[in-house]
Parts: C-alpha cells; structure tokens; sequence
C-alpha cells in the first residue's frame, strides 16, 4: 500500500526547506514536492516513520544544497528580467518613435529659442488630446465597439 503524507506533513517538509534558506515560494513547493516524494518512498519501502523519513532525506542533502538551488533560481530569473529588460527597450525605440521624439525635441526647442515659452502649454495640450483621441480609437478598434464601450460602463459605475 502506497503511503501519501497529509496537508500537516507536507507543511512540515515546507516549514523545514524554509529553514533551510529558501525564500522564494515556487522553489519551496517545488522542492517539497520532490522532498515529500523521497519521504513517501522511504516511509513505503523501508517501513519507517515520518519524521525518521525526513530527517534521513535531508541528511542526503549537503548544508548548502538548498541555497545553492535557491541562488540558481535567483539568478535564472535575473537573466530573465535582463532578457524582457532589453527586449521592451528595443520594442520602444522603433523607427517612427524615434523620429516622432526628435521631431518634438526640436519643435520645443525651436519654441524656446523664439522666446515663445507660453506656447509650449498649449503645445502640451493639443498633444494629450491627440494622444487621447488616438489611444480611444486603437482600443476600440481592438477590443471591439460593444466590448470597449461596455468596459467604460463598468469602469464608471
């Protein structure tokens, strides 16, 4: 008969891998799945009990095995976090944002040289309600006039 351990075990073994060092909640679930299945192993063959099951588990563990994982994972992550980084970075300087960026630079720096300060404000403005008249226009164009128009309902209520 296969032994399956229970939810006050299982918390047990997890209780146990974060006094180990781990911090990270996926690497503990994971690492307790793996670990319960070793004690379940051990408790089925070798007709033990829970507790002289885990501590033999953990005695085939190094003292820094935990942490070794939990830095590989930490690092893992990382890497991805650099690689989505670099990724939205290269997405946001396409073609024609660049252009349209240096356009504005030098249509607010011919304003300033001019001495014509004030019309910066209105500049600001006119570019909000274009961009606002743009960025509703993309949505509803994506979501769908009936969906886009019932999110609004729902937003305003």
């Amino acid at each position: 008969m296969k032994v399956t351990l229970d939810k006050e075990q299982l918390g047990h073994i997890s209780k146990f891998i974060k006094a180990k060092g781990v911090s990270y909640s996926d690497v503990n679930s994971e690492m307790t799945d793996h670990i319960a299945s070793e004690v379940e192993e051990l408790m089925h063959v070798d007709k033990v009990v829970f507790l002289v099951a885990v501590k033999q588990v953990f005695l085939r563990y190094g003292r820094f095995h935990f942490m070794k994982i939990e830095e590989e994972q930490q690092k893992k992550l990382e890497k991805q976090s650099w690689i989505f980084l670099k990724n939205g970075f290269m997405a946001f300087f396409t073609f024609p944002k660049i252009v349209f960026t240096v356009f504005l630079f030098f249509g607010f720096y011919r304003l300033a040289t001019l001495d014509l300060i004030e019309y910066l404000g209105y500049s600001y403005i006119f570019f909000v309600i274009v961009l606002g008249v743009f960025t509703f226009y993309y949505k509803r164009k994506l979501l769908g006039k009936g969906t886009y128009l019932n999110l609004i309902g729902f937003l305003q209520r």
